[in-house]
């Protein structure tokens, strides 16, 4: 597996990424994602940031994440809860899996390098959030080392649980 920036030319393949994962979600009972969110204009947002990114096999686009190193609005307020620090982070939203490789490492893979590339901008931590239903991203994050740190609130006023990882500054293989 390989990771590049995302170019507006992957576009489609993305798109159908966030569809399947949309639809693995709607089976599994959980409404994140369920209002046609992320939209392709989102995603077209986050590649003009430079903040979007593809997992490839061999040529195929097998997974799309969005890092961001800057400041996330929606993390300024925490509830039933805190964060373990205050230090600058990194941040993990829009991750998708396409469904012909679930459960084949390639989430993991994407956690592994948010670490590089974190450090590589001389950050020791990360943030994510996730809906509370979402078991296996919570399970993916747990595994990995995050801990859960409380609620936050998204823009739209959305709940989400919020997760946050702090590394040492050596990654491990």
């Amino acid at each position: 597996m390989k990771i590049f920036a995302a170019q507006p030319s992957h576009i489609t393949d993305i798109m159908k990424i966030i569809g399947e994962a949309q639809s693995f979600l709607k089976s599994m009972g959980i409404d994140q994602w369920q209002d046609n969110y992320p939209e392709q204009s989102v995603i077209m947002n986050d590649i003009a940031a430079n903040e979007g990114l593809i997992i490839t096999h061999q040529t195929e686009i097998i997974a799309y994440a969005m890092i961001s190193f800057r400041h996330e609005p929606s993390y300024e307020t925490i509830y039933e809860g805190k964060w373990l620090n205050n230090e600058p982070y990194a941040v993990l939203h829009r991750m998708a899996v396409s469904e012909n490789f679930r459960n084949q490492g390639v989430a993991q893979f994407i956690l592994k390098e948010l670490e590089i590339m974190s450090l590589q901008n001389n950050l020791l931590n990360i943030r994510v959030d996730t809906h509370i239903e979402n078991l296996p991203m919570r399970k993916l994050l747990t595994k990995n080392g995050y801990l859960y740190c409380g609620t936050i609130y998204l823009g739209n006023g959305n709940k989400r649980i919020a997760f946050q990882k702090q590394l040492t500054e050596q990654i491990h293989s």
